[in-house]
């Protein structure tokens, strides 16, 4: 339902991976459960080994209901991999990754984490994990991005020992746990509400001047960001010109 979901396929295209789309209604709704539910008891769509879901598409500020399509792909197909996309949304929306049984998870440094970006951060479940390292046939064909060469590195850290693949960018990772000790110290769920208030006041107040949202309904509404549709009549580069002039910064 967002021009970034898009990214989920261009990228596996990119690597020659055959793909199935499962289209949101409109742009600014979201995929639900219930289309997943009908794609997956579909005995002529193959089961797929990997399902991708983008958490909250920012080009639309639609939330989708990781949870609701997890727990249907682990009735309907429990072999598929479930990838999540949480650029948009982790530190600012719920996500709990085992409890819905999600195998991977990617998001960055920057949005809710409120770091600098240039750092993506990654969960991977045992069930991922044991099938990169035993039962994967191809080749990953990354050298820097491969999770592989960076497993080895981040066990020996665990392990108090020193090791080394590449340099990272120790600057932002300072700082990243600078910003993920702030969220842990204020609590993860308070973390979350305040982003929630937060969202429905600044909704709220946009509704009070007529203005509406890309996002369709409320129910899809994301708590990290609100995509306000320009007013009819107005020409959005006028009006951001108007704004920056009086020094507004965005």
């Amino acid at each position: 339902g967002g021009y970034f979901s898009d990214n989920f396929r261009e990228c596996a295209k990119a690597y020659g991976i055959e793909i199935d789309e499962i289209k949101a209604s409109c742009i600014g709704d979201v995929v639900t459960p219930k289309q997943l539910e009908e794609y997956l008891s579909n005995k002529d769509n193959p089961k797929p080994k990997l399902i991708c879901i983008t958490h909250v598409d920012t080009s639309v500020a639609a939330c989708t209901d990781v949870a609701g399509l997890s727990k249907v792909c682990r009735e309907l197909s429990p072999g598929s991999f479930v990838a999540v996309d949480g650029v948009c949304s982790f530190a600012g929306e719920e996500f709990r990754f085992s409890e819905w049984g999600i195998d991977i998870c990617m998001t960055a440094s920057q949005k809710a984490f409120g770091t600098p970006p240039g750092l993506c951060m990654m969960g991977v479940s045992k069930r991922a994990i044991n099938y990169m390292e035993n039962e994967r046939k191809n080749p990953i064909r990354s050298w820097y991005a491969n999770l592989m060469r960076w497993l080895p590195i981040m066990r020996a850290y665990r392990a108090r020992k020193v090791s080394y693949f590449s340099t990272p960018n120790v600057n932002l990772i300072i700082a990243l746990n600078e910003a993920e000790k702030q969220i842990v110290d204020e609590g993860i769920d308070n973390v979350i509400k305040r982003h929630d208030e937060f969202s429905r006041c600044f909704k709220n107040s946009m509704k009070s001047i007529g203005l509406s949202f890309v996002a369709v309904r409320e129910g899809c509404y994301a708590n990290t960001i609100t995509a306000v549709k320009f007013p009819q009549g107005i020409d959005g580069k006028q009006l951001l010109t108007a704004i920056k002039e009086k020094n507004v910064i965005f």
